[in-house]
């Protein structure tokens, strides 16, 4: 008996091989805090600044540095293919709300992931915490400096 070929399996294969690579595709190529409001940080300055001083914040701050950060930032916060975070540059503000919206809504154009859909509003003041204590701390090490000077002038008040 002779079975007629026909074409409805390559066809049924071939689509649903086109309908996995789309799947893929957009897997791969979604950005899904894309669909996220920007983060606006609703905690006062001056209450920040407190958390910024306290040294159990700023650990936590830096451990989540270590865990995220590096990559691009580097070990120290010297920058690699992210900027310098220990000279008196800033690309978005030198204030503490500032850097907490900028870590929150990344900088897609610099490469940066926005990870307000991975941390905690708590975390992200821990590592905006962090990042203050590393002012001053440049050496001549760091990569080149990106942005405005915008000296932390209130981290040596109380």
């Amino acid at each position: 008996m002779i079975i007629p070929r026909s074409w409805f399996p390559y066809a049924a294969g071939l689509l649903t091989g086109g309908v996995a690579l789309t799947v893929v595709w957009l897997a791969l190529h979604h950005d899904p805090t894309a669909d996220l409001p920007p983060y606006h940080e609703t905690v006062a300055e001056d209450t920040l600044r407190t958390l910024a001083r306290d040294p159990s914040v700023i650990a936590r701050g830096r451990t989540l540095f270590q865990r995220n950060c590096t990559l691009c930032h580097g070990t120290a916060g010297q920058g690699l293919n992210g900027p310098n975070l220990r000279d008196e540059h800033w690309l978005k503000g030198s204030d503490l709300q500032r850097i907490c919206e900028s870590i929150a809504n990344g900088n897609p154009a610099k490469g940066m992931a926005a990870w307000s859909a991975a941390m905690k509003p708590d975390d992200l003041h821990a590592l905006a915490a962090f990042i203050a204590s590393l002012q001053g701390s440049e050496n001549g090490t760091g990569k080149t400096a990106e942005g405005t000077l915008q000296p932390m002038t209130w981290r040596g008040k109380p």
